[in-house]
């Protein structure tokens, strides 16, 4: 089966990765993937690098340049695309994908499984509708990571239940042990015996890590850890400077500092992994924890709260309260034989459950469904 994956690149992050573990799990399984990339010419650079990234994996990757949303070019590079290709299946991920896609998949008569990856989910899930109208119900199917997005996609925007495939995402298929979690701990002056707290997400205050930070103070002023804990913010993005006041206010108890190594690496090295997430994120900070056998702390939105079992691997709050967070916090720091039993429990549940391959042959599935004008819901 050949499928022609849309995606727009952005700086290499968690959608990245998880497109690049699950073409590479579907060459595994004999299909032909190749991608598609709609991108503006700041992101030629980026581009550059996905395509040597996918390569090495045997996967093809096509640019298509895209000077605004509007811009018709990666349309008609896309039919090209098509005709040359011949594509079992079109799958799209994000809403400029999906917008790109829809005319070039109705013109060839190829059916579409579209992704919800966004950040912004409503905005997403309203591209996706409007590319499903675009292209005929029987011929689009959806796949959402969570619950709360095939939700969204029912009950706001009118999606059949039975048109949606429920298929959470995959855990890293690698461990690059680049650095180890002893020069790690002590880069980020943890001593021995500290319980050393993890914070993942861009440094915006709406990803959660000011309110995390928040939280991370109550604990101390509580004393409750039997040593007070040590908290370091990992930042996908350059922190802004509220953030980087607010961590000095701390003193010598919060490290604030970018995400360079692999997240499976970095989450070796703590004992606490948190995913303070105030928006949607896809879950691989959460993921590579549990793979890493560390105990996970996250908001109830997005893929997180179905990857965490709570009490059981981890303990999920509700968003965006720093008390709720700190309670978390403080229940771990306390019992720390508890949190590392939850981390096992983590591991165990991620390998078995959030494989690559688990995630391909559900999406294999799927395509089978709609290329059949069938429900891609398995329900």
């Amino acid at each position: 089966m050949r499928v022609l994956h849309v995606h727009r690149p952005g700086p290499p992050g968690e959608a990245e990765a998880l497109l690049l573990s699950l073409t590479a799990a579907q060459v595994s399984l004999g299909l032909e993937p190749g991608i598609a990339m709609p991108h503006a010419q700041e992101l030629a650079g980026s581009l550059i690098r996905f395509t040597s990234v996918f390569a090495a994996a045997g996967i093809e990757v096509i640019g298509l340049p895209q000077a605004g949303e509007l811009d018709p070019r990666p349309a008609v590079g896309l039919d090209e695309v098509c005709r040359r290709l011949r594509p079992d299946i079109v799958h799209t991920h994000g809403a400029v994908a999906d917008l790109v896609a829809a005319a070039p998949a109705a013109l060839r008569a190829v059916p579409v499984v579209s992704s919800l990856t966004a950040e912004d989910a409503a905005s997403a899930a309203d591209a996706l509708v409007r590319a499903a109208r675009a292209l005929g119900s029987t011929r689009h199917g959806f796949i959402a990571a969570c619950s709360a997005d095939a939700a969204q996609l029912e009950e706001r925007h009118g999606v059949p239940r039975e048109r949606i495939a429920l298929i959470p995402p995959a855990a890293p298929g690698h461990v690059s042990l680049a650095t180890s979690p002893a020069v790690l701990r002590s880069d980020w002056g943890a001593l021995p015996g500290d319980f050393l707290i993890g914070g993942f997400g861009p440094s915006h205050s709406a990803r959660g890590l000011s309110v995390l930070l928040e939280a991370f103070a109550m604990l101390l002023s509580a004393d409750a850890a039997e040593a007070p804990p040590r908290l370091v913010l990992l930042t996908t993005d350059p922190p802004p400077p509220a953030l980087r006041k607010a961590t000095d206010e701390l003193g010598g108890r919060v490290r604030l500092t970018r995400l360079r190594d692999d997240p499976q690496d970095v989450a070796r090295a703590l004992d606490l992994v948190v995913v303070p997430s105030l928006a949607r994120e896809p879950g691989l900070s959460c993921l590579a924890a549990m793979l890493a056998a560390r105990p996970v702390v996250a908001t109830k939105v997005g893929p997180p709260a179905d990857l965490v079992a709570h009490g059981v691997t981890g303990l999920l709050t509700s968003a965006p309260g720093a008390a709720a967070l700190s309670e978390a916090l403080t229940a771990c720091a306390q019992d720390r034989e508890r949190a590392r039993e939850m981390g096992r429990l983590g591991r165990l549940r991620a390998e078995s459950y959030f494989t690559p391959e688990r995630v391909a042959r559900e999406t294999l599935d799927a395509y089978r469904r709609v290329i059949r004008g069938e429900s891609p819901s398995s329900a």
